[in-house]
């Protein structure tokens, strides 16, 4: 089908908005993993789950603006801190692998590129909660 063929002028485009009646998983998770606060978690079910179709009161406008802007704020927070939450164990993990020399006169394992390995970790722990800080922040 080429291009020139198709109708581009359409009448009119509808769709339904998006409306969840539930928590999401990832959400979830993240709550009982103790991924983020019980206060974010709180905030996320008191804007009905940010669901775009039904935006609660003191967050409605005539654009939706207010809204779109909070749940991508809010989304961000919780994504930020999961990340943070997945770089944890892989730097720990580096972190007891590197080298000092206790760990090769008692003949323990480490690695010779785990300090570089556990720094990009530790640097990518820091910058993912930065991210939740600075989203954090412009709630206010």
């Amino acid at each position: 089908m080429l291009i020139d063929n198709c109708n581009l002028s359409p009448a009119g485009i509808s769709i339904a908005p998006f409306v969840y009646t539930q928590a999401e998983s990832d959400w979830i998770q993240a709550r009982d993993a103790g991924v983020i606060p019980a206060s974010l978690f709180d905030l996320y079910l008191r804007a009905n789950y940010l669901s775009f179709g039904s935006a609660p009161s003191f967050l409605r406008d005539d654009e939706s603006v207010l809204f779109s802007y909070f749940s991508m704020v809010v989304r961000s927070i919780k994504d930020s801190l999961a990340d943070a939450n997945e770089q944890l164990p892989l730097f720990a993990e580096q972190e007891n692998l590197t080298y000092d020399p206790i760990k090769k006169f008692k003949g323990e394992p480490w690695a010779a590129d785990a300090d570089k390995k556990a720094r990009k970790h530790f640097r990518d722990i820091l910058i993912s909660l930065q991210a939740a800080l600075d989203a954090n922040l412009q709630l206010r």
